[in-house]
């Protein structure tokens, strides 16, 4: 471990001399560097030291890539499809399976919620069949997806505010808003006095 430690050091010093001009080369979303790879390094290393497990190197790039492909959304801007309520509700409650590949849609109210927690386990069981790490791995993957699971909840919100019927409904209540002002401002009662 300490050896790992030392090497990210130097990797860091290393690349903390060279200039910071971005390559050309890399793809949007991917580690761009040995900075990226070392900081990632640092990061596995730390949340593993206590567990002494094989070194195993996630990118969140590849929980982000996943996600997308078990939620069914082609690119990064597509859109997210939220769990029904009474669906967490009667999964609380122990009369609903829960979700599952099929039907893998987060729950939008807590990113800890029983829900969600399943989700991650879904999620880690089929991102470790895909073969790319042991299966003694689940609860890192879990953690990672449950970091990637809070950003999925902040895009969500800010889709829903940006929905076109909500961004409509608003406008047209500011406008009768102001229409309204408008009248009241022209109808005022005048007191001019006896003629």
């Amino acid at each position: 471990m300490d050896l790992i430690l030392k090497l990210v050091r130097q990797i860091l010093s290393e690349t903390s001399n060279e200039t910071s001009t971005p390559r050309k080369s890399a793809r949007k979303g991917q580690p761009s560097g040995k900075r990226d790879a070392a900081v990632l390094l640092m990061q596995v290393c730390i949340s593993l030291a206590p567990t002494r497990v094989d070194l195993i190197l996630i990118t969140q790039f590849d929980v982000r890539a996943h996600a997308r492909k078990l939620m069914s959304r082609d690119k990064y801007t597509s859109t997210i499809y939220a769990a029904e309520h009474y669906d967490v509700e009667n999964f609380t409650d122990g009369r609903h399976p829960g979700p599952s590949l099929n039907n893998f849609l987060p729950d939008i109210s807590s990113p800890k919620s029983k829900w969600n927690q399943a989700l991650a386990f879904v999620f880690a069981k089929d991102f470790v069949n895909s073969g790319k790490f042991s299966p003694q791995h689940v609860g890192v993957v879990e953690r990672a997806f449950s970091v990637h699971l809070n950003q999925i909840i902040r895009m969500y919100k800010a889709q829903k505010r940006s929905d076109p019927a909500e961004v409509q409904a608003a406008k047209d209540h500011g406008r009768a808003a102001a229409r309204e002002g408008r009248r009241r401002k022209v109808c005022i009662p005048l007191d001019i006095g006896p003629f």
